[in-house]
This record gives structure tokens, C-alpha cells and sequence, in this order.
């Protein structure tokens, strides 16, 4: 009875998700979409709508594609992380794609991460020794206020540098 209740529950789930995708998210994403394309472009010279140059940035600008693409490429990867909505996110990765006019397979639909990543393994705070793993190009406190300092709530105090 219990294994029959889980299997329920989660068939409950699956059909809520799988109608969240197609209703509310497909709906959504389209409008959302078609606007950025439209307002926009790939060549707009506007500062405010460039991609950020941060630590760990590769891509070229032709690789980054234009924002909305960038956007649709962003948000199929996280949807596509449930197996559960695998069918949804098939379809809303087509519609999506078009709007733009992206072939589905192409080499421009495909997500590449946009930032690399550097990571320190071990890193020992010489005050508190708590060992860490500091990802230099993806944690915010190093990579945006170039803050090297423990994280442990109650130690706070900056990393060795010679020792990094």
C-alpha cells in the first residue's frame, strides 16, 4: 500500500510538472522570448545589453550568441535537469528555437557553459583550519570583491596568500 501511494504520488507529480511546462512556462517563455529578440538585436550597441566580461569568461561574442539565444540556452539546460518533463522541454526547446530561427540541432543551440572554471582544492584557513575548495572564477566573493577570506561564519579572517 505505501509502495502503491508513492508510485501515485509521484504520477501526481509528473502530470502537475508535465502541465506546468506546457501551460504556464511554455506560454510564458515564448512571450518572454520574442521580446528580447525583437527589442534586442545580436549587433546592439548598447553597453547595458552586452554580456559581462568576469573572471572565467571565454566565449566570443559569435559563440555567445545573442541574448535571447543565450537566455533560451540557460533556461533549456536547467528545465532539462527533471527526466520527468523530458518531452515538454523537447518541445519548448523547438518552439523556442524557431522563434529565433536556430535549427534545433545546430551547433548555436547548444548550451556551452559560459564561464570556466579554476578551482583551489584544499585550501586551508591558517586561523580556524577548515579546509576548502575555492573555485576562483565562479565564487562570488573572489571573483567579483576579490575578498579571499574564510567563509566560516564564526572566522572570517583573509586566506594565507602565500600559501595560495
Amino acid at each position: 500500500a505505501v509502495g502503491a501511494a508513492a508510485a501515485d504520488a509521484n504520477q501526481v507529480e509528473a502530470e502537475f510538472l508535465e502541465r506546468t511546462v506546457e501551460g504556464y512556462f511554455m506560454s510564458k517563455l515564448l512571450r518572454i522570448v520574442r521580446t528580447m529578440h525583437t527589442n534586442i538585436s545580436h549587433n546592439d550597441q548598447d553597453p547595458a545589453h552586452a554580456f559581462p566580461q568576469l573572471c572565467g569568461s571565454h566565449l566570443s561574442e559569435a559563440a555567445a550568441g545573442s541574448p535571447a539565444l543565450a537566455f533560451v540556452r540557460a533556461v533549456l539546460v536547467v528545465f532539462a535537469l527533471d527526466d520527468k518533463v523530458e518531452g515538454q522541454v523537447t518541445l519548448l526547446r523547438r518552439n523556442l528555437l524557431r522563434l529565433l530561427k536556430v535549427r534545433e540541432f545546430s551547433k548555436e543551440a547548444v548550451f556551452v557553459d559560459p564561464c570556466i572554471s579554476f578551482v583551489l582544492r584544499d585550501v586551508v584557513c591558517t586561523y580556524c583550519n577548515e579546509a576548502v575548495d575555492l573555485d576562483l572564477c565562479r565564487d562570488h566573493d573572489i571573483s567579483v570583491d576579490r575578498r579571499f577570506a574564510c567563509n566560516v561564519p564564526t572566522c572570517q579572517q583573509p586566506y594565507n596568500m602565500v600559501y595560495i
